[in-house]
């Protein structure tokens, strides 16, 4: 798990926008450090050494946004898809 920082604000937009330390992988989970998924990334802006970090938040989330302050977010490692890698063996 990438330590990305914490959040700046949401967007008018109903997006979150988190000032980075590290450049994250696109379209990659956003969480908590127990392991709660908050959201996606959806653009990074910014310069490549302080980067800005656009993530698209779950419902939960936008519901109540309090659960995330003073919270370190990090980026979470993706769930090997296991039936994909089942048809993919398969197929060959």
């Amino acid at each position: 798990m990438k330590s990305l920082g914490e959040m700046n604000f949401f967007t008018k937009t109903g997006q979150l926008l988190i000032r980075s330390r590290e450049l994250p992988n696109m379209y990659s989970n956003i969480g908590t450090k127990e392991g709660k998924i908050l959201g996606k990334v959806n653009d990074i802006i910014g310069p490549i050494m302080n980067p800005h970090i656009v993530v698209k938040p779950t419902r939960e989330l936008l519901k109540n946004p309090d659960i995330i302050k003073g919270q370190e977010l990090f980026e979470l490692p993706k769930k090997k898809d296991k039936q994909r890698d089942k048809r993919w063996k398969k197929g060959r």
